[in-house]
């Protein structure tokens, strides 16, 4: 059995270090003086850190907060873009608007997409800081979220943090957008006949995936590739187990 170093408990015990930490953390910035001293401490962006963030959300009236910008008025008409273009047109749709693609046939009383969109580095939810993909340094760690979509937990990584400015939309650009690309389920587990016993534990929000798998954009059966991050439920923790053939993904939820 190959646990690729965490074997002897240390898997649970690094568990159990991270709840120590959250409850740790929630009591430090329930506190106002603590709050006000942190953040005299400093207005570097790289120095601030989850711990100022979760200060700020403590001061925050909303769940969701907008971080640094990326990039503003970006243009995001390039091929590369297709998967996330045609997600903010349904989300769009979705919700009641009409909105078509710049390049694609207008329908009645619709509107042209808008090719301008504002990036940001990253947004608190609930609290914890939520990266896309490519700009967290540990990789994926900071992007990973969860939703449920019909009923069924889906887990998947941040590509972009944006809001988008649609003409005929009121407030369309005071919503946090995620795109999202959606892991894919696999029957696998790590257990002997492929047992699933965390079924017993629903708390724990344990769930398996096929490793380096993700559905095509727009798949049925998965949730919306564009979605408000007030939609999205938590973020999870993923881990690889190594010793399945093919190995797979093992995630576990991260709300509070």
């Amino acid at each position: 059995l190959n646990t690729n170093g965490w074997g002897g408990g240390q898997l649970e015990v690094s568990m159990m270090r991270e709840f120590h930490r959250a409850v740790q953390l929630e009591g430090m910035v329930s506190e106002h003086a603590f709050i006000q001293l942190l953040f005299g401490e400093s207005r570097d962006r790289e120095a601030l850190g989850t711990v100022q963030d979760a200060a700020n959300h403590a001061r925050a009236p909303s769940r969701v907060l907008a971080g640094t910008f990326a990039e503003k008025s970006a243009r995001f008409d390039e091929p590369k873009h297709d998967a996330m273009r045609l997600g903010i047109v349904n989300y769009y749709n979705q919700h009641g608007a009409k909105v078509h693609l710049p390049l694609g046939i207008p329908g009645a009383n619709t509107e042209a997409l808008d090719s301008f969109v504002n990036f940001y580095d990253y947004a608190l939810l609930d609290g914890r800081r939520l990266t896309f993909t490519n700009y967290s340094r540990r990789g994926a760690a900071s992007s990973l979220i969860q939703v449920h979509f019909n009923g069924e937990p889906h887990a998947g990584e941040i590509r972009h943090l944006f809001r988008h400015r649609q003409q005929g939309i009121l407030d369309s650009e005071k919503t946090v957008l995620a795109f999202i690309e959606w892991l894919v389920p696999t029957l696998d587990t790590p257990m002997e006949n492929n047992d699933f016993p965390w079924h017993d534990f629903p708390e724990l929000g344990v769930e398996t995936w096929a490793r380096g798998q993700y559905a095509a954009p727009n798949e049925a059966g998965f949730p919306p590739q564009v979605l408000p991050l007030a939609d999205i439920q938590c973020q999870v923790a993923r881990g690889v187990v190594g010793y399945c053939i093919p190995p797979i993904w093992i995630t576990t939820t991260m709300d509070r």
